[in-house]
């Protein structure tokens, strides 16, 4: 396997981060390698049959695959959360112009005036609003987010090389 992949497995399975889960998402993506076809000549047959295998990935793929599986993980999840937070409050916010304007919805709201309605996700026996990040993830989650794609747009060109 890659070296700078081995190096980001060690990194992940270490004590300080203790993400050995993620590192073994992204050894058994490695090892699914990637599907290609090959056509070959059956012994009295005329015609070439294709077939489907599975090869190996390139070392920069290894690298490229490890990356991703980390987006996956750290940076999707957060982005999709923004956007499920933002379609459900404009949902909610048009279904009460709605009622404002004497439509058969009904939304209770303890918002006045033209202050948006927001929305939080409540833990049904404990009456909590469920974080599903920390407060304090968004740089966080930004830096990686920068950090990850330069290095895929490294792995990239020199895939294309």
């Amino acid at each position: 396997m890659n070296e700078q992949v081995e190096t980001i497995l060690t990194a992940l399975r270490g004590r300080e981060l203790s993400l050995g889960w993620i590192a073994d998402e992204i050894v058994s993506s490695i090892q699914l390698g990637k599907p290609s076809e090959k056509y070959f000549n059956e012994p009295g047959q005329k015609r070439r049959k294709k077939g489907q295998y599975t090869e190996p990935l390139s070392s920069q793929e290894e690298m490229e695959t490890a990356l991703n599986v980390i987006s996956n993980y750290f940076i999707e999840p957060n982005q999709l959360w923004k956007t499920a937070e933002a379609t459900a409050s404009e949902a909610l916010n048009a279904a009460s112009e709605k009622n404002q304007q004497g439509r058969q919805h009904r939304i209770e709201s303890t918002s006045s005036g033209s202050k948006p309605l927001t929305f939080k996700i409540v833990d049904a026996e404990k009456g909590l609003p469920v974080n599903m990040f920390a407060a304090n993830i968004e740089p966080s989650i930004q830096k990686l987010a920068r950090l990850l794609s330069a290095a895929l747009q490294e792995e990239k060109a020199k895939i294309l090389e």
